[in-house]
């Protein structure tokens, strides 16, 4: 199929298999996330929906992009900053990061919520109004680029607490089915995927409504292989089970073993 300015091509199956591929491991993050218990895990599910969702507007709407494909990535994300503050909490590692688990969250969440405004303003704005669309372009590349500051710092963030949990020698624990060392190599992966897929949206936007844009192959090797591959990571290394459980306090236990005697004497 030739290029022209107002055709997408399309590798015709693609979507198909990010469509399938994507519905899949959510399915599989929405077993492991019932089976821990953890429910924050349910924005990174909402995220492999919307990942499917737009995949499959790829199929239907001749191969244009779809604006739950730029979002789905926010959702994800967020889930993967939440787990790592409840993680270095678990850890009793606070004290060793550059901001506690629950500031660092938060940070992180408005962080996110800001890219989910700003996106969803841009990508309209650049797409629905062609007399706003250099506005729409540059409200989506400093989105994108805020993205991509807020996973700098998060790097910078895992790698200290990494590092000095090392330096200290903090030992590794039974309650957790994944030990820390294991669960922040993940994390790295992860970053790096992440990273991948926002560098190319910067580039694509950068060079506006041109030929990244309409070649879905690139959005197909820079944004869906990337972020399949993340799912699949941490579905081999899912970070909820890094959480270290509290064993109960020898008080408490003492309490429950003695009131089974206390009802026997009763009778």
């Amino acid at each position: 199929m030739t290029y022209s300015n107002d055709t997408f091509v399309t590798p015709e199956g693609g979507a198909w298999v990010f469509k399938i591929g994507f519905l899949v491991t959510t399915a599989i993050h929405f077993g492991l996330a019932i089976y821990t218990k953890t429910w924050f895990e349910c924005w990174y599910i909402i995220g492999g929906i919307l990942e499917a969702v737009g995949y499959f507007c790829i199929n239907t709407d001749e191969g244009g992009q779809s604006l739950e494909i730029y979002l789905a990535p926010i959702f994800m994300a967020a889930t993967v900053y939440m787990c790592f503050g409840r993680v270095i909490s678990s850890l009793e590692a606070n004290k060793l990061a550059l901001i506690s688990g629950r500031k660092l969250t938060a940070l992180f969440v408005i962080g996110d919520i800001l890219c989910f405004f700003t996106q969803c303003a841009g990508i309209v704005l650049q797409y629905d109004f062609n007399n706003l669309e250099t506005i729409g372009k540059i409200i989506a590349i400093i989105s994108f680029t805020l993205q991509l500051v807020l996973f700098t710092f998060f790097l910078a963030n895992a790698i200290v607490v990494h590092r000095r949990l090392i330096l200290t020698q903090h030992p590794r624990t039974l309650n957790a089915k994944i030990q820390w060392p294991t669960y922040f190599k993940a994390n790295y992966v992860v970053i790096f995927l992440f990273f991948v897929r926002i560098i190319f949206r910067v580039i694509e936007y950068a060079q506006g409504l041109g030929y990244i844009f309409f070649h879905t192959i690139f959005i197909y090797c820079f944004d869906a292989t990337p972020l399949f591959a993340a799912s699949l990571v941490l579905i081999a290394v899912y970070p909820p089970l890094a959480i270290v459980r509290k064993e109960p306090e020898p008080e408490e236990l003492t309490a429950s073993s003695e009131e089974p005697d206390t009802e026997s004497k009763v009778a």
